[in-house]
């Protein structure tokens, strides 16, 4: 991915802030891409996905791009309150490459839905419900993402001089939208470095 110097991300804790807050990834193996959530434990991605879905057998034992994407929004020419500049995205994107394993394993199994749920819905017990249900684990098949290398772009106007990052952050919270605000957020941040 083409990223200019002030956009590249090399900080592990913020780019694994990303994954958390971003589980939903793109998963692009040979010709293909899914889109499933990834649950980041250590140096490892954990998953489930459909059996039925055949795209597991493609990804089973090959060196896969997972793409977590953060907060974006547009940035218009007038946000600046400057002349000369152009419409732009900006947003904060983490890639990380990866070795897929499928498993199969009840445990593993178990593991990868508790993980999900804990996380993004800790009041339902995922326990009793998939406890021995058999045919609701063999609908699935784990994926296990040993990470190799990691990546992140934070685009988000560093190369502008921090007046106009700031009216950039104005017009983004004036929107007020969720993605707006998110990025307006992440954009504060890199006023601090």
């Amino acid at each position: 991915m083409y990223s200019p110097k002030y956009a590249i991300q090399n900080d592990p804790h913020e780019n694994e802030l990303v994954i958390q807050a971003n589980p939903f990834a793109t998963i692009v193996c040979r010709d293909e891409a899914l889109h499933l959530p990834l649950i980041l434990e250590k140096n490892t991605l954990i998953g489930h996905m459909a059996r039925a879905n055949e795209a597991w057998k493609t990804l089973s034992g090959t060196c896969a791009l997972f793409i977590f994407h953060g907060p974006h929004h547009y940035v218009s020419p007038t946000f600046y309150g400057t002349e000369n500049n152009v419409p732009t995205w900006n947003y904060i994107s983490v890639h990380v490459k990866g070795m897929a394993q499928i498993r199969e394993d009840e445990a593993f199994l178990k593991r990868a839905l508790l993980l999900l749920s804990s996380k993004e819905d800790p009041s339902f017990d995922i326990e009793r419900n998939i406890s021995g249900n058999q045919k609701l684990l063999a609908s699935i098949v784990g994926l296990e993402i040993e990470i190799k290398d990691v990546f992140g772009k934070f685009k988000l106007a560093q190369s502008k001089p921090e007046a106009e990052r700031a009216n950039v952050i104005r017009k983004l919270e004036d929107i007020g939208t969720d993605q707006a605000n998110e990025t307006a957020r992440a954009m504060k941040k890199t006023l601090s470095r």
